[in-house]
């Protein structure tokens, strides 16, 4: 009978080596960093909370053999669930609070090898790729937010757009991809990729093919944009009492960049469907400032036809606008054009010294005071 109760001791002894563990936690995640605190134990010990919140790195030692199916394993809710296991080893560091796997419990499990093991194993990394993904939503969030919220802070003054700052235009949020130095394009936040949108620096590169020529009020006049080519202002605001110039006097710089931002290319009508901004400076001293434009649809050869007498879309912008404010001088424009079908098209223009929500439905100059 003692033999007997020798025997089974020792059987006692041996499976509850085997299920002990020795479970080390520190504060970093490779196991090398300050040591925060021990845990020894099996199965019997239950759900454990030890050290959450402190430790981020745990290593795992088996009093027993490694290969017996049993092992600690770590969750993302306090109550050991199963179907939150986050984490999980035998003999080894293990990762336990990260971005990836923040552990709020752990006990000693076992009795599982093979189909069992094989299956904890892939709740694990389902669960962690879950982790993953909701922690990915809430950083971009987050740095959404924060983007945000350093737009509104900023005070309006003209040349504070910032590369990746939001702006509304026309009911629609825009983010503005600097193309170049004093030169941003309003890009649909869905399409943003910031490894596309990189910030560029450089100067954009105007050559000759991206001018504008300088146009006399009688050669507009012969174009007749009231009655062929169908334009009309709907939206005009006039200077401000601060103001030193409008839109008459940076209309050539705008399309001449737009052109040069549009490869050179002057057909720039659907380039400017999404917004443009360009700093500008007119006269002498020169007076800095911010001028923006918008146009809606796609334009028709009849308008460039009909009001442009070397057929482009900058020459018709440009002339466009110089017919229109020849009696007057606006911050703001609308203009419409009116085709053969009696579809409209708008192309809308605003400038500032001094930065200024969208006017005439033409993109905010400062988006941290856009509508």
């Amino acid at each position: 009978m003692k033999g007997f109760q020798q025997a089974g001791l020792s059987v006692a002894l041996a499976a509850a080596a085997a299920q002990a563990f020795k479970v080390d936690f520190y504060n970093s995640d490779n196991c090398a960093g300050e040591f925060v605190g021990e845990f020894i134990g099996g199965t019997g010990q239950g759900c454990r909370t030890d050290y959450v919140g402190v430790s981020e790195g745990a290593l795992v030692q088996s009093t027993g053999p490694v290969d017996d199916g049993f092992s600690v394993a770590f969750y993302s809710s306090n109550d050991c669930n199963p179907g939150n296991a986050v984490a999980e080893a035998d003999n080894n560091c293990v990762e336990i609070d990260s971005e990836v796997g923040a552990y709020m419990s752990f006990n000693v499990i076992g009795g599982q090898t093979g189909g069992g093991f094989k299956k904890r194993a892939e709740v694990i990394n389902e669960n962690r790729k879950k982790i993953k993904r909701d922690v990915a939503e809430k950083r971009e969030a987050a740095a959404a937010e924060k983007q945000l919220r350093s737009v509104v802070k900023r005070a309006a003054s003209p040349g504070t757009i910032q590369h990746g700052d939001f702006g509304d235009v026309d009911g629609k949020t825009y983010r503005y991809h600097q193309v170049a130095n004093g030169v941003w394009r309003g890009v649909d936040p869905n399409d943003w990729d910031d490894k596309v949108h990189v910030k560029n620096d450089a100067a954009l590169n105007v050559s000759p093919k991206s001018k504008t020529r300088d146009l006399i009020l009688d050669e507009l006049d012969e174009r007749d944009f009231t009655g062929t080519c169908k334009a009309a202002l709907s939206c005009a605001i006039g200077l401000a009492s601060n103001a030193k110039w409008g839109c008459v006097q940076v209309v050539d710089q705008l399309v001449s960049l737009a052109t040069a931002a549009n490869n050179n290319s002057p057909q720039i009508w659907e380039f400017l469907n999404q917004p443009f901004i360009v700093a500008v400076t007119v006269g002498s001293p020169a007076v800095a400032g911010v001028v923006s434009a918008f146009t809606s649809k796609k334009i028709s050869s009849q308008p460039v036809a009909s009001c442009s007498t070397v057929s482009t879309e900058a020459d018709v912008i440009a002339s466009a606008v110089k017919a229109a404010l020849s009696l007057a001088n606006d911050t703001a424009i609308q203009l419409n054009f009116t085709l053969p079908d009696g579809s409209i098209i708008q192309m809308s223009m605003q400038t500032t010294q001094y930065g200024t929500q969208g006017q005439c439905s033409a993109p905010s100059t400062d988006p941290s005071t856009g509508p």
